[in-house]
């Protein structure tokens, strides 16, 4: 099988798949700025791609947890992954890829009206 290669449509697709999931605030790329997918013409902040096992497609989503949603971070994780999973270009995918989640922050929003 050939490696994962994330597009930019695919990077965004993920995004997109992501940041609606309760208890997400944000995705981040991290206090050092490592976790940044690099594309042609593109910065995708939150996403890294490891194209190391071609067997395992792995993927790193980097968010910021929203405290005041008050949701388990567990339940949280797994939401990310299934949310990254069904993109339909993964969805394609053997196998399917390995969806890490890294909460790399918090934040406390004010509850909207």
């Amino acid at each position: 099988m050939a490696p994962l290669t994330i597009t930019k449509d695919i990077a965004d697709a993920i995004c997109d798949a992501v940041l609606p999931v309760d208890g997400v605030a944000g995705l981040s790329s991290g206090r050092m700025a490592h976790a940044v997918l690099r594309l042609p013409g593109a910065l995708i902040e939150g996403l890294e791609v490891f194209e190391t096992d071609t067997e395992n497609p792995h993927i790193a989503v980097h968010l910021i947890y929203d405290l005041s949603s008050r949701r388990e971070i567990p339940q949280l994780v797994r939401d990310v992954q299934a949310a990254v999973l069904a993109v339909p270009a993964l969805a394609q995918v053997p196998g399917s890829p390995r969806v890490d989640v890294v909460v790399s922050d918090a934040v406390r929003h004010a509850p909207t009206k």
